[in-house]
């Protein structure tokens, strides 16, 4: 009897062990990769330099930050207001706060492409700013299938990026304009999310600690 009794709770062991690295890899196969990519900040352009102070609050991260561009021509800024995060491959359990274009999704249709409002940051010019990420950060959730990117647990890093389009990279006709798509003949300059998204450079500040 102690043999059988000790085959099958050997058997049972086998099987929990096999349910759960089944389990395991079930949800390693969930995990949702960015679709911004803070991999290879070394192809980044070094004509458009953003520098931050960077307060690590219980609840929140604090970047005041400059961006300054030292090219010879204008790059474009937009996307999203909000900053959202995404993971920093640069950094082992990083992530990366980015004020960026996301890509438009593809399993809805629309009545007008989605369009992003734009500004100009001519040659030599700084912008200065503040942007606040509440924690635990919020990544982007508006993949196609109502997907959200995949984070890490628990962020060791953090650093701020921002999304950068050259001037010379637009064609004419993509070029930011008043049309904001809708034809409502809304103010300011605008061009179509999509093309910022697969336009865009990121300029990122260092990554700091995020401590336990």
């Amino acid at each position: 009897m102690t043999g059988r009794r000790s085959r099958r709770v050997v058997g049972a062991a086998l099987a929990f062990g096999a349910l759960a690295a089944g389990a395991l890899v079930a949800a390693c196969s969930r995990s949702v990769p960015s679709p911004i990519s803070v991999s290879e900040l070394g192809d980044a352009s070094l004509d458009v330099v953003l520098t931050a102070e960077t307060q690590v609050r219980e609840d929140e991260v604090v970047f005041t930050y400059r961006l300054e561009n030292r090219g010879h021509e204008s790059v474009w800024l937009g996307g999203s207001e909000r900053g959202l995060a995404v993971p920093d491959d640069t950094t082992r359990g990083g992530v990366a706060v980015v004020r960026a274009f996301f890509p438009v999704r593809t399993d809805h249709e629309w009545l007008y492409p989605p369009h992003s409002e734009v500004s100009e940051l001519v040659a030599g010019e700084v912008e200065e700013g503040e942007l606040t990420a509440e924690r635990p950060f919020a990544s982007f959730t508006d993949l196609d299938g109502d997907r959200a990117v995949t984070l890490p647990r628990s962020p060791s890093s953090v650093r701020l990026c921002v999304a950068y389009v050259p001037d010379s990279s637009f064609d004419p006709e993509w070029r930011p304009s008043d049309d904001d798509g809708t034809g409502a003949g809304k103010d300011g300059l605008w061009i179509e999310q999509q093309t910022g998204f697969l336009m865009q450079r990121l300029a990122c500040s260092a990554a700091v600690p995020l401590g336990g």
